[in-house]
């Protein structure tokens, strides 16, 4: 007869944070008239597998402070795009800027971003690049 006697095994694992960069876009036209609609629209995505995270809130800011809150996906489909319009009311040249500010999700961490003008995106005359924002002309209608 064989008497099996007790036995076990062990084996030590480490499981790490899933942190993900994230990049995030920002379009608007360079310029717009005084009390009109400006939209302002963009992609928030994974720098891992360049999916478009949905759900997520970015922050539009004027020369740093905030304008609007807008959600991702808010526009419909999965693909992490936000659009919203604006009315500008006071004439004058401002920074535009999004902002992501990093979110927390089961079993991954996204990393705060902040959007830039497109890159090959049209500038007219009298609208300057600057940093990581548009810089927006408004005129005023004579």
């Amino acid at each position: 007869m064989v008497t099996f006697l007790p036995s076990s095994s062990s084996q030590q694992i480490t499981v790490v944070e899933n942190i993900v960069a994230t990049t995030l876009t920002i379009s608007a036209v360079p310029s717009v008239i005084q009390g009109q609609p400006l939209v302002i629209d963009g992609i928030l995505s994974r720098n891992d597998t360049f999916q478009g995270l949905n759900g997520e809130t970015i922050v539009i800011t004027i020369d740093g402070a905030p304008l609007a809150t807008v959600l991702t996906s808010n526009i419909g489909g999965t693909d992490g795009r936000y659009s919203i319009t604006v009315n500008m009311d006071v004439a004058g040249t401002f920074t535009l800027a999004a902002n992501f500010a990093g979110a927390t999700r089961a079993g991954l961490t996204l990393l705060p971003s902040q959007g830039i003008f497109p890159v090959g995106a049209a500038i007219s005359p009298g609208a300057l690049l600057l940093g990581a924002g548009l810089l927006i002309l408004l005129t005023q209608r004579k």
